[in-house]
């Protein structure tokens, strides 16, 4: 009973128009994703659509909410199931970087824990293609900036390259 309300109804219900709806049917989804391994790359896609159809309140602490629960739970998923969604994730983050970029920099952030520093580079440099070059994304740019270097210094120091690593960082303006 509990594979088949996995499976085929809380998805269903997860993709729901009404965002309050959607989001507490994925919330109960990511409830299975320990008992039923099967239903990971489901779960995933269903954030990850959920992610980019709704925005975060930009106003409320969301330290407690649901869509906070669903980030920690991303980070929980195996990384060869992230890593398989990376082209979803690039087009979310391409979408996310200009309008909310704190929620982009969340998804590279997720590749971080994850430890996909070099497909986390790839994002933090799709984040800071997407935003024009104008002074009010300055900072923004910047941050896309030193993270993309932060991985990549990351991926140099798994590889053992503690030289390359600290040039990276060195570089970084």
């Amino acid at each position: 009973m509990q594979r088949y309300v996995a499976l085929s109804i809380l998805p269903r219900y997860a993709r729901h128009p009404d965002p309050y709806f959607s989001e507490h049917m994925i919330t109960m989804l990511s409830y299975d994703v320990q008992d039923l391994p099967e239903v990971s790359r489901l779960f995933l896609q269903v954030v990850l659509d959920f992610f980019q159809r709704t925005e975060r309140d930009r106003y409320n602490y969301d330290g407690y909410s649901e869509r906070t629960r669903l980030w920690t739970d991303l980070e929980k998923l195996p990384a060869e199931i992230v890593s398989s969604e990376y082209e979803k994730f690039a087009a979310v983050i391409k979408a996310k970087a200009l309008r909310d970029p704190v929620e982009a920099y969340r998804f590279i952030s997720t590749f971080s824990a994850l430890e996909l520093h070099q497909q986390a580079t790839e994002l933090a440099e799709l984040a800071d293609e997407a935003l024009p070059s104008v002074k009010a994304h300055a900072w923004w740019k910047e941050t896309f900036n030193r993270a993309a270097a932060a991985e990549r210094a990351e991926s140099l120091l798994a590889a053992g390259d503690r030289t390359g690593a600290l040039r990276v960082l060195g570089d970084v303006e």
